[in-house]
């Protein structure tokens, strides 16, 4: 009987291995594939999220309980509400079937939470690797950007452009919209190459070393600022320059209020104030900061110009904000995404003289069709909530700039271009977190 049971136990053993490779190999198959096709990703996520559950169910169940207990209840508390107010928000909606189309980009949001919490120690053991993956992957979708921004006269425009498996029938301007790549477009760049960047440095900052890779995305850095030119990126990379300044102060004991500051950390503080000011001078010369002046120029020579408005991105979206205010000021029960919400901005524009489409897709004005303000409110304070228990964790200076960094991060982006808009950067930036809570030092 004991042979048996030595045998049953080595074929378990094994399946066990077999089974956690796999999920770290497909781990790294998403990270590589996560800039070029984004149904891969999806699909890849949902095979992860299979096998997470069978190795929950075989072999992990007591270690994944541990770790949800110790986590702190008013996080999860908030989580869980969140997730079940955008689940509610949908029966009245004045659109089901656009609520749930759109209620999807969230699933990341509880697919991821479940991978990373059964796979905390994989995602642990397998760090470096998996971001190292990812940001190979930005890199390479980054390269067709780089050459099209030198060479603007070779974007492809005109009939028969196959542009990701979809054939364009009339000619499109990308230099002028900013998707310069004909991989991803400008947003999707930013956000990805920022996080990946962002993650790269806080794992030097954790591990004190820095490798050929690492020094080649920092330098990369000025180059995918200038070439984004979002505002998440500025606020990442000054968010990052602040990050370095508490880590150095607190490593070297530096105590400013008795001006114990040698030359080299002079020299650090410095170096990273003109960094930040590099940064800005070349998102003011970024090809995004002059179509931003365009708009506004045009705009204000003809503010009634609606089918010259109908080019513009930025203004559309003031003007959105501006008559979102309005309706909900009117009705305050829309801002609750209690349906009803489309309509009555098209009637507001209608009534306006305005000729264009609802813009919905910024802050809250996403969440009046899925969710309203409660939901916005409740992922603000879960993303507060987690950053404060993710600094609490940390022991470290490294790890607690790191921490700081993001915050500062998601804070100045929640404000001017809200996270939730689309559903990868819902992704990323609760990997981030989650990744703190979970993969602590």
């Amino acid at each position: 009987m004991s042979i048996v049971n030595f045998f049953l136990k080595m074929q378990q053993t094994r399946i066990r291995f077999y089974l956690e490779k796999t999920i770290v190999i497909m781990m790294l198959v998403v990270a590589l594939l996560i800039a070029f096709f984004k149904p891969a990703v999806s699909i890849g996520m949902v095979g992860l999220l299979a096998l997470s559950l069978l190795r929950f169910f075989l072999f992990n169940k007591k270690k994944v309980v541990d770790r949800i207990q110790d986590l702190d209840r008013g996080l999860v508390l908030v989580f869980l509400f969140f997730i079940l107010w955008l689940g509610l928000s949908v029966f009245w909606s004045e659109d089901m079937s656009e609520s749930i189309k759109r209620l999807r980009r969230f699933s990341p949001l509880l697919v991821l939470f479940i991978i990373i919490v059964v796979n905390a120690d994989l995602v642990q053991s397998n760090l470096q690797r998996i971001i190292q993956a990812a940001v190979i992957s930005c890199s390479a979708a980054a390269l067709p950007t780089f050459w099209f921004f030198i060479f603007p006269d070779q974007i492809p425009l005109g009939d028969g452009y196959t542009f990701i498996f979809k054939e364009l029938t009339e000619p499109r301007n990308y230099l002028k919209f900013g998707a310069y790549s004909p991989f991803l477009d400008r947003l999707y760049f930013g956000y990805l190459t920022a996080f990946c960047l962002l993650a790269l440095l806080f794992l030097w900052l954790k591990e004190n070393k820095l490798s050929a890779i690492h020094w080649f995305f920092l330098l990369l850095i000025p180059l995918l600022v200038m070439l984004g030119a979002r505002g998440a990126q500025l606020a990442f990379s000054v968010a990052v320059m602040i990050g370095y300044f508490y880590f150095f102060i607190g490593k070297n004991k530096v105590d400013l209020t008795r001006g114990k500051v040698n030359f080299r950390k002079y020299l650090i503080v410095g170096s990273s104030l003109l960094a930040v000011c590099i940064l800005v001078v070349l998102v003011i010369r970024s090809p995004r900061y002059a179509q931003i002046q365009w708009e506004w120029s045009e705009y204000q020579q003809n503010p009634t110009d609606h089918e010259s408005m109908s080019q513009h991105t930025v203004i559309l979206r003031l003007m959105s904000w501006r008559h979102n205010v309005k309706l909900i000021k009117e009705s305050p029960l829309y801002g609750f995404g209690l349906g009803g919400y489309v309509s009555a901005m098209e009637n507001s524009y209608e009534e306006s003289g305005i000729d264009l489409p609802v813009h919905t897709n910024q802050q809250f004005l996403f969440f009046g069709v899925v969710g309203g303000l409660p939901a916005f409110f409740l992922f603000t304070l879960f993303f507060l909530l987690s950053g404060w228990y993710a600094w609490k964790r940390m022991k470290s200076r490294p790890a607690q700039a790191a921490v700081l960094s993001i915050w500062l991060v998601m804070l100045i982006v929640m404000l001017f271009d809200s996270p939730l808009n689309y559903h990868m950067p819902s992704f990323l930036f609760l990997s981030i977190w989650l990744g703190f809570v979970f993969v602590s030092d």
